[in-house]
């Protein structure tokens, strides 16, 4: 795996952990995303365990190639349905933005991965 996967995949393991961290723990930030967005309260621990898995996955993925590939299909299907729900409910673009660059960056660490 190159610098550029490694570099790419530490920031994303960061992302998932916090924001999954803030699901965990029911975040008032988190919580009003996820209202805006009209997914169910319920769902939100469930979106938390994913993006748990998630970060193992990348962890894994800097010595297992195959599961590197995985993860980061995994990560931009994830990140694409995050867009698709901000644009269902019209939101803003800068609302947009953090999962749209996440969906760029885990496209990114898909492609280096398989590159190295």
């Amino acid at each position: 795996m190159n610098i550029v996967a490694i570099v790419l995949g530490c920031l994303l393991i960061l992302v998932c952990l916090g924001t999954a961290v803030a699901d965990f723990r029911a975040d008032p930030k988190a919580l009003m995303v996820t209202d805006r967005l009209q997914i169910p309260r319920s769902a939100v621990h469930t979106l938390g365990v994913v993006k748990s898995v998630l970060a193992v996955g990348l962890l894994i993925g800097m010595v297992v190639d195959a599961v590197a590939f995985v993860t980061g299909v995994s990560l931009v299907f994830y990140f694409l349905f995050a867009i698709v729900a901000h644009v269902r409910v019209r939101d803003s673009l800068s609302n947009i933005a953090p999962a749209f660059i996440c969906c760029v960056a885990s496209s990114l660490y898909v492609l280096t991965s398989v590159a190295s």
